[in-house]
């Protein structure tokens, strides 16, 4: 199962959570993917808020950190949108420069 939103052009389909993927990566294990979820239902809300204090500070540094940590706890429940954005946010604090990162901040 996926679950699907339309994107801002309304032709650009970005696939939220692809629940299928998720339970392929664990061999199936329902019980196992929902202890995974309540993991990250639990510690998600943490992340964010370090993630956007380290923004406000532009400390790409912990940006990065956060970002790579947030992609991977995204991946590990098939969260394919958080993941990708957390991928794109790790890439732009390795590679850019502060006034980039604090214009990317807006769009996380």
């Amino acid at each position: 199962m996926s679950t699907t939103s339309k994107g801002a052009s309304n032709s650009d389909t970005v696939v939220v959570l692809d629940l299928e993927s998720a339970l392929d990566r664990i061999d199936g294990d329902r019980e196992l993917y929902d202890e995974v979820v309540e993991v990250f239902i639990d510690d998600t809300p943490r992340q964010l808020t370090v993630l956007e204090e380290a923004l406000g500070n532009g400390d790409k540094e912990t940006v990065r950190r956060q970002a790579h940590s947030l992609k991977s706890a995204a991946a590990n429940i098939g969260g394919e949108a958080l993941r990708s954005a957390s991928s794109e946010l790790e890439e732009i604090a390795l590679e850019a420069d502060d006034e980039v990162l604090a214009s990317a901040a807006g769009r996380f």
